[in-house]
């Protein structure tokens, strides 16, 4: 998947999400590690994360953090449209959520960041 498939694939999950909270963001959360596992190998993605950090305003760095962006959007989405079916207390707020849960899970990028022959 490139960026665009994977935004793609996550805009039907938020239209049709599973019934059940864990198994949506799971299926979200899914695609997402999917598509770091298909196009980057470990190498390559510990680059990109460094070069992300280290320059954040190159081209890349940039596109590396709109599409950070745009998959908080998703899960803020997801959260908000799990909340209009029900599945989500609605005196939560949603948006708020579904960004702490983007942050919470780029800080553990278990596919590359660490194997256990690392530790």
């Amino acid at each position: 998947m490139e960026v665009n498939e994977v935004l793609n694939a996550g805009r039907g999950v938020v239209a049709n999400p599973p019934a059940n909270v864990g198994d949506a963001l799971d299926t979200l959360l899914g695609i997402y590690i999917e598509h770091s596992l298909h196009y980057l190998s470990k190498e390559m993605w510990r680059q990109a994360m460094a070069i992300s950090t280290q320059l954040p305003d190159s081209p890349f760095g940039q596109a590396y953090t709109g599409l950070d962006r745009a998959l908080t959007e998703q899960i803020r989405a997801l959260i908000v449209r799990l909340q209009a079916l029900g599945l989500v207390r609605r005196d939560i707020d949603g948006p708020a959520l579904g960004e702490l849960i983007f942050n919470v899970s780029a800080n553990f990028p278990a596919p590359f960041a660490v194997e256990c022959s690392d530790a």
